[in-house]
């Protein structure tokens, strides 16, 4: 698997700011790094009319987190369920299709994880 090029997790909001953990520690702990700032969604033109996209920057940044922090935990799942499966071919699809090999609730796997992100 190819290097990510993003920040490496966790990241964490601070309000509507989004950072992570540098690779560098001072005496006083480790160096925190900004990746982003959420704003609001609130715009003005010049014909007086005025729109939003709801929400607040605040609950915008704490969702980001959660989706960044969760990914790894995701493409583990992913690699458990395929891990479980194997390729068949469907003679009525006429094609490849994945089937569980050993009878294992594939759903329950890909539940448990969603779960423990909704969670988070």
């Amino acid at each position: 698997m190819e290097t990510p090029k993003h920040t490496p997790t966790p990241w964490q909001a601070r309000g509507a700011f989004i950072s992570a953990i540098g690779s560098t520690d001072t005496y006083s702990g480790a160096v925190w790094g900004g990746i982003a700032h959420a704003t609001p969604c609130e715009y003005s033109d010049g014909e007086g009319r005025n729109w939003s996209c709801g929400g607040s920057p605040e609950a915008n940044a704490a969702r980001i987190v959660l989706a960044v922090n969760a990914y790894d935990d995701l493409v583990a799942v992913l690699a458990r369920i395929a891990e479980g499966m194997e390729t068949v071919f469907d003679e009525g699809e006429g094609r490849d299709v994945l089937v569980p090999m050993d009878g294992e609730d594939m759903s329950a796997i890909a539940y448990a994880a969603l779960n423990k992100w909704a969670a988070s």
